[in-house]
């Protein structure tokens, strides 16, 4: 899969993926018969690894959230969706900013720390300098579809409207 899309939209460019993920409070996924679909859920069929890069487009320096990350599988015979927790992390918006006509425009911000919470040991953080860009790494581990959720920490500092940049390796 390769390209620069919208989700549900055809992929146009490389390697990267630009997808929106759910604004509000969600509940983990519960398992489905029909395949993943909807806001910050990627196909990543035959892929091994996604990186994230997460970024804001209503909130401001130092403000944070919660990022959940599953890894969706199907069984054999009665087609049924199983979503597999791979991670939470805590996410703190930085000053740096995107470009005035790029996916990510100037007045986005994106996130400069990321915070290991739970979930896989293989996650890998990249965080280490203020107002760079942090991300993070997941194992796929066969995963077919892989979903983000952001959920608010409860303390009046969330943010309302965070995103993800996602690339599929």
């Amino acid at each position: 899969m390769s390209g620069t899309t919208y989700l549900g939209t055809t992929p146009r460019l490389s390697t990267k993926l630009w997808t929106t993920a759910p604004t509000a409070d969600t509940t983990a996924p519960a398992v489905t018969l029909t395949s993943p679909a909807g806001a910050g859920t990627l196909n990543c069929k035959n892929m091994n690894n996604a990186r994230f890069m997460f970024f804001t487009d209503a909130g401001a320096a130092n403000e944070a959230c919660k990022a959940r990350i599953f890894g969706w599988s199907r069984t054999k015979g009665t087609e049924t969706w199983i979503p597999s927790y791979i991670c939470q992390v805590t996410l703190t918006v930085g000053a740096k900013t995107g470009i005035a006509s790029g996916l990510v425009t100037n007045v986005m911000n994106f996130v400069d720390t990321i915070a290991f919470n739970s979930g896989d040991a293989t996650v890998k953080v990249n965080s280490n300098a203020v107002d760079e860009i942090a991300s993070v790494v997941v194992d796929l581990e066969g995963a077919e579809f892989v979903t983000v959720q952001f959920v608010d920490l409860g303390t009046g500092s969330e943010v309302d409207d965070m995103n993800a940049l996602c690339e599929l390796i």
